[in-house]
């Protein structure tokens, strides 16, 4: 589907109604959403490499706040535990770093895209940051796994020979032997 239809189910609200309102529309079919919540802003991708913000607050809901472009179709995304950061997966191993910050501000000669090329060995297909740090984690189709900071990313300290993995974010706690992030 080339929209994002919402349908309002709040009981106590006088918007109530069984039919969906269209909030967003893509011109190819839409693969990836990311809610902003402090933000009130919706991020969605699609297979022809558009991402879209679009506000969903009550006063400007539905208004369109920005339109991107990346180099191939958008596979995957999530934003960072502040929402200065709208992290963006693509089709061509590509990890897109997007600050929210540098588009609100209306200055056009900033860059508000950085695109970290050949991120990932093969076609990232999942990206999850941390809520409470600055870390995400990113997959890949064939299993490998990543985890890093945004400013590594920037820097382009991924993991490899140059710069190894940083086993420090890492904790294994004892009870349950599970990692935590």
């Amino acid at each position: 589907n080339e929209a994002v239809d919402v349908l309002n189910l709040d009981l106590g609200s006088s918007l109530q109604s069984s039919t969906p309102t269209r909030l967003v529309t893509h011109s190819s079919p839409i693969r990836s959403l990311s809610l902003l919540r402090r933000s009130s802003i919706l991020a969605s991708g699609d297979w022809a490499g558009g991402v879209t913000l679009t506000s969903v607050a009550g006063g400007s809901w539905g208004c369109s706040i920005s339109k991107l472009e990346v180099k191939g179709k958008v596979f995957c995304m999530d934003h960072s535990y502040n929402e200065e950061w709208l992290l963006v997966g693509d089709s061509l191993r590509g990890l897109n770093i997007i600050n929210l910050k540098m588009l609100s501000s209306g200055i056009e000669s900033t860059k508000a895209i950085n695109t970290v090329p050949d991120f990932m060995k093969y076609q990232l297909r999942f990206i999850s940051a941390n809520k409470h740090r600055d870390l995400f984690a990113t997959s890949s189709v064939e299993g490998r796994v990543q985890i890093t900071t945004i400013e590594k990313a920037l820097r382009g300290e991924v993991n490899s020979k140059e710069s190894p993995k940083d086993l420090s974010l890492i904790h294994i706690s004892e009870p349950t032997r599970q990692a935590e992030i």
